[in-house]
């Protein structure tokens, strides 16, 4: 037995993490066998079961179009599902869709409590982003010592992005 055998059959006997798991090899073209309308179906599987990964998947499947169109509310009620959870990812796309107001109600306010609440539990592009947020003064007051603060963390994650943008304050004198 394969292991994409083994993982149907597990999917199909409702193992939520190989449903999601399932969902995500039609979704991302492994041997070929990328299928969007399959990705959906395994992900709606798990993520009626409550599993995060496959709610916060969901969500970007919706967000990007993955059938054909985007449907950013339908994306913005799976993240929240997620968030609700703790799922870091989760949280960051939900605060992104209150910045934008795509899918919900532009709100600032909320966008920067759910960016810091993933930041806080440490997931770096969150933490990138709401460096981002304070280095530009984008919703909330510019504070550079605060941006480098964020920025230092993401990049201490290897994340390249937040170690340019800190190295950019470095450079200018700015911290």
């Amino acid at each position: 037995m394969t292991d994409v055998n083994k993982l149907q059959e597990l999917a199909e006997n409702g193992d939520a993490e190989a449903q999601n798991k399932l969902g995500e090899y039609y979704e991302n073209d492994n041997e070929g066998s990328r299928n969007y309308e399959e990705a959906c179906k395994w992900y709606h599987k798990a993520a009626e079961q409550g599993y995060a990964d496959a709610q916060c998947n969901l969500g970007w499947f919706y967000d990007y179009g993955g059938l054909g169109s985007r449907d950013p509310a339908q994306a913005v009620e799976w993240f929240r599902k997620a968030a609700d959870q703790g799922h870091a990812p989760a949280m960051l796309s939900l605060a992104l869709s209150y910045g934008s107001g795509e899918g919900v109600g532009l709100d600032f306010a909320m966008c920067i409590e759910w960016m810091q609440k993933a930041a806080e539990i440490g997931y770096a592009k969150a933490q990138w982003e709401l460096g981002k947020c304070y280095h530009e003064g984008f919703v909330i007051t510019q504070d550079l010592n605060k941006a480098a603060e964020w920025y230092r963390k993401a990049a201490d994650q290897g994340l390249a992005c937040a170690k340019n943008n800190l190295e950019l304050l470095k450079s200018e004198g700015k911290i």
